[in-house]
């Protein structure tokens, strides 16, 4: 749950309850993203996903770093409220945390001299 302060002139109630999410068929399967950009207006975070592969032939990638600019479609946009923000970053904390833990990685963390980044 997000707790948020009280805007002026408007009553919150809110109660602690139970909430579960239901992805309904057609987004069951999701959409793969190895690449995000993240943005920030006033009151939201949007955070929009793709998805890239390698260059299949050394042309290609010779093209591409001639051009120095690569245009990706949107597979999937997020538009995150500034107040969830901090939870989001909790919540994704905690479960690398946990999947790290699992598996015995070290994700994310301080390694030698290098930093090791997901």
């Amino acid at each position: 749950m997000v707790e948020s302060k009280p805007t002026p002139g408007v009553e919150i109630v809110t109660a602690s309850i139970a909430v579960t999410l239901e992805a309904p068929p057609e987004l069951q399967q999701g959409v793969y993203s190895n690449i995000v950009q993240v943005r920030a207006t006033e009151y939201d975070f949007i955070l929009d996903f793709g998805q890239t592969l390698p260059a299949q032939s050394q042309e290609e990638a010779d093209r591409l770093l001639e051009a120095k600019k690569l245009t990706l479609p949107v597979k999937a946009r997020v538009v995150v409220p500034i107040l969830l923000v901090p939870k989001f970053l909790e919540l994704l904390k905690m479960t690398m945390d946990a999947y790290s833990a699992q598996r015995g990685l070290n994700i994310g963390q301080k390694r030698g001299d290098a930093d090791v980044k997901p």
